[in-house]
Parts: structure tokens; C-alpha cells; sequence
């Protein structure tokens, strides 16, 4: 072979190296969304198309974990019994943690890792793992005492994180507070431990002292 030859070939070598160094960079290259609302702590609307509009494949769940959440309902009420809590606790950690995760989470860039689940038009959330510079969003909230690991999971990583003892201090601190349950069919306000309040199927839990006015709020005597 000619030096000629050699040169082309050295050329061409160089040239496809280049080209796959390109392709493999492009595809592991992390891509990061906006979170467009948090809808609980462990469940977001996330802008893949980044249209600034949510579509009805961006809602997910945070894979693995269940965070506590401030809306009592069958789900939350069962929940809150296999937990060993009361419905009340239960509902108020469910109150900081949603704050927490709009405080931290929303509006933010965040990326996705491990394997999304596959939009089916018949769940309401897709299953996710997801995290924000660079921290895993479900392992923040396990550390913080805001969720506890989904019974079904197999994360001996996320099993780690599960902090006991900080979800029993949240609750200590939170019982310092007063609160009012709001019946999300009709926004009425009542003491929690009003009978009324208490016969409603679904409804949430707000703290008197909040600056947030999620509800239009009647109070009922």
C-alpha cells in the first residue's frame, strides 16, 4: 500500500471514530425538563416536549415510594392504618411534604434515569425515577421523613434512606401547629376535630397559621 493509500485510510479511520465518539456523546447525554406542578410530593407533570403545556403522557410518580399526602381518601386512609398512624398525622406530614416538594422541585430542571414507564392512556401517572442536580428526588424525601418505601419495592438503596426517626419528629413538630379540614366538594373549613369535618369522604388538611390559600375557604362554625 502507498503512502497515499494510507493516508486516506488513516483519514477515514479518523473520520467514522469521530463520528461514533459523536453518537455515543449525543446519546448518553443527559436531557433535563421543567417541572411544570406538583401535584403531590411523589407525583409531578413534567414538560417532555417542552411545550410549556401539560400533556396528557407528563404525569408521573416517583418509582418506589409513597410521600404522605394532605387529601384523605380510602387510599390514604389504608395507607396511613398499615403505617400505624393516624389519619390526622398522616395528613399533616402529608401538608409539609407537598410544600416541600413545590418549594424544592417546581419550575426546576430536572432528568430522569433508570427506565420510564411506557405511557398507558388507562393509568394516571407514569412510574419514574427522577432527580435533581443530581440527587435523587425519591431518596430526599425518604431522608427527609416526608415518604416511606412503596411495600412492593425491591430499592435496598431507597430501603437505606427510610428515616423513622425524622418522620416521628416531623410529626412531633407538626402537632405543635393548629389545623383545619376543608371539603375539597365545597371548600368549607372545619376544626379537625369537627364531626362534620370528620364524615367527609374526601377533603384536605390545612394549617391555620399557612400563608398559602389554596381553597377558597368558608368557615363553618
Amino acid at each position: 500500500m502507498d503512502m497515499k493509500k494510507k493516508i486516506i485510510l488513516i483519514f477515514v479511520l479518523l473520520f467514522l471514530l469521530l463520528n461514533f465518539l459523536f453518537i455515543y456523546n449525543n446519546k448518553n447525554k443527559e436531557e433535563f425538563f421543567k417541572i411544570l406542578n406538583v401535584i403531590e410530593a411523589d407525583k409531578f407533570d413534567i414538560d417532555l416536549n417542552r411545550n410549556n403545556i401539560i400533556d396528557k403522557n407528563e404525569h408521573f410518580k416517583l418509582r418506589d415510594i409513597i410521600a404522605f399526602s394532605p387529601i384523605r381518601n380510602e387510599f390514604t386512609k389504608n395507607h396511613a392504618k398499615e403505617l400505624g398512624l393516624e389519619i390526622n398525622d398522616y395528613l399533616k406530614l402529608g401538608l409539609i411534604a407537598r410544600k416541600f416538594a413545590q418549594d424544592n422541585y417546581l419550575n426546576k430542571d430536572v432528568a430522569f434515569f433508570d427506565e420510564i414507564e411506557k405511557y398507558d392512556e388507562n393509568k394516571d401517572y407514569r412510574q419514574a425515577s427522577i432527580k435533581y442536580q443530581n440527587i435523587d428526588i425519591a431518596q430526599n424525601l425518604l431522608e427527609s421523613g416526608l415518604a416511606v418505601l412503596d411495600k412492593n419495592s425491591k430499592n435496598i438503596k431507597l430501603l437505606k434512606s427510610q428515616n423513622i426517626s425524622q418522620i416521628n419528629e416531623n410529626k412531633n413538630e407538626l402537632n405543635k401547629l393548629e389545623y383545619l379540614i376543608v371539603n375539597l366538594k365545597n371548600n368549607i373549613a372545619h376544626n379537625l376535630d369537627c364531626k362534620y369535618g370528620q364524615k367527609n369522604k374526601k377533603c384536605a388538611i390545612n394549617s391555620k397559621k399557612s400563608n398559602q390559600k389554596p381553597f377558597s375557604l368558608q368557615f363553618l362554625q
